[in-house]
């Protein structure tokens, strides 16, 4: 197959199943000898923030001098930039070859094994990845999780380093539960016995994951003490980690705690990634490698070199589609797609411009979202909402008739655009508007799901 052919096929497999099972893709990983465990693994699931986490990883990683893969999704313009090797996505004549050969042996396996049936399109893309990753012999690998954990397809992994679930909350509950609780169940599943396991969670959530990794016997860390404004100051000066299971010895993660705080306790460190929200993310990245043991004797041969290696790894660090600002335009992409990743962004905007600015947003929201609950964490009163018709994909989205309704209820304004272009001109004689240009924000932001960043990136163009 050719790239468009590769194209193609990938977005002709069926998306996801009824009833989810990882039994497939491990035995498809069994007949191609089990390649999957040979990679050294961070695997990282939670329900905001584990794409962000896994590129800040995967580019520490990088700059200290480890050959990294990162595998990561949704993607927002090409398929390739969900496999990505030391900073560089997959070029197009790699990802035919590759997908090609895995076409080849999903055709095999299905003849084999009838009932077992072909490959989801996430299967197909893991695979891929296992392949690529396995032929460019990478010392290690950062897998993102698809959807929950227990049965989504990276879980076939068996070579963890470390098991991240960055925080959990409501989002994709037709799947994964209607409560805290019940989706935790399902991210726990990641788990590995003997493997550490690193969360930002709490309350309830952080109860599950704690009985799944005393049942089944893995050092458990929590950070608590953070929140979603806080400044990096802030953030260093008081975090602290709960070791959560006692059993096992915690005298170096403690001692990296300290080194942290000694090191980023100022704001002499730059990330990559914008956004307030991202500061819990860098942390949650660095205590990641900290409790994977890699850094401690790169730290006891050269301290300095190592925590330079680190920064540079943050300072490099490139997410598009999260807080990504476009200074030339005046604009801030952020995929936000539910409450909490909303009430993540409407912090870091308030981190950025202050509380007394009104906000501009152009906003579409994928139909299976809860539209009201993310508006509420979005909207004040004083906003304005410009919403669209967004073009046709394979996800409903909600009508922009309805969304304006929503945002009206809570005390907005609202205003229907025919695309996203005439809400961008529209949003900009709001903000240019005298004699009330002092009062809102003098950047537009473009959120709710990522076909709005899709249609961002289009109007832009290769700014984006």
């Amino acid at each position: 197959m050719n790239y468009q052919e590769s194209l193609d096929y990938i977005k002709s497999l069926v998306p996801t199943l009824e009833r989810p099972s990882l039994t497939r893709m491990e035995s498809f990983f069994a007949a191609q000898g089990y390649p999957q465990n040979q990679l050294k693994a961070f695997h990282v699931g939670g329900t905001n923030g584990k794409g962000s986490v896994s590129t800040l990883l995967a580019s520490m990683l990088s700059e200290l001098g480890y050959r990294c893969g990162k595998f990561t999704g949704p993607h927002l313009i090409a398929f390739n930039e969900r496999f990505v090797l030391d900073g560089q996505a997959i070029d197009d004549s790699s990802f035919a070859r590759i997908a090609t050969r895995i076409h080849q042996q999903s055709l095999a396996f299905s003849k084999e094994h009838e009932k077992l049936g072909s490959l989801t399109w996430f299967e197909f893309l893991m695979a891929m990845a296992v392949a690529y990753y396995s032929e460019s012999e990478v010392d290690y690998c950062v897998f993102e999780v698809g959807l929950g954990g227990r049965f989504d397809a990276t879980n076939v992994l068996s070579n963890v380093v470390v098991s991240v679930i960055t925080n959990v909350d409501l989002d994709h509950m037709q799947f994964l539960g209607d409560t805290r609780a019940k989706i935790a169940f399902e991210k726990a599943g990641i788990l590995k016995a003997g493997i550490p396991v690193l969360t930002t969670c709490d309350g309830d959530a952080l109860e599950v994951i704690r009985e799944r990794a005393k049942t089944i016997g893995c050092p458990l860390y929590a950070i608590k003490n953070v929140s979603l404004g806080a400044s990096s100051n802030d953030i260093f000066r008081h975090f602290a980690v709960d070791y959560l299971t006692p059993e096992y010895d915690f005298h170096y993660v403690e001692e990296f705690v300290t080194l942290l705080k000694d090191l980023f306790l100022t704001d002499d460190f730059a990330s990559g990634l914008n956004g307030a929200y991202q500061r819990v993310n860098v942390l949650t990245a660095l205590m990641a490698l900290g409790v994977s043991g890699i850094t401690r004797p790169l730290i006891s041969a050269d301290s300095a070199h190592t925590l330079a290696s680190l920064k540079r790894g943050l300072s490099k660090a490139n997410w598009p589609g999260r807080f990504e600002i476009l200074e030339s335009q005046q604009f801030i992409l952020d995929g936000a797609h539910n409450p909490h990743g909303a009430a993540a962004l409407r912090a870091s905007l308030l981190d950025k411009f202050g509380s007394d600015k009104k906000m501009v947003f152009i906003f579409t929201c994928f139909e299976n979202k809860n539209a009201e609950e993310l508006l509420k964490a979005l909207l004040t009163p004083a906003d304005l909402l410009l919403t669209f018709a967004a073009p046709a994909s394979e996800r409903n989205m909600y009508k922009p008739e309805q969304l304006a309704s929503i945002g009206r209820a809570l005390g907005a304004q609202a205003i229907v655009a025919e695309n996203f272009e005439q809400a961008v001109k529209l949003g900009r004689q709001t903000i240019e508007l005298e004699p009330l240009k002092s009062k809102w924000a003098p950047y537009l932001i473009a959120t709710g799901s990522f076909a709005t960043i899709r249609e961002a990136i289009k109007f832009f163009g290769p700014e984006c």
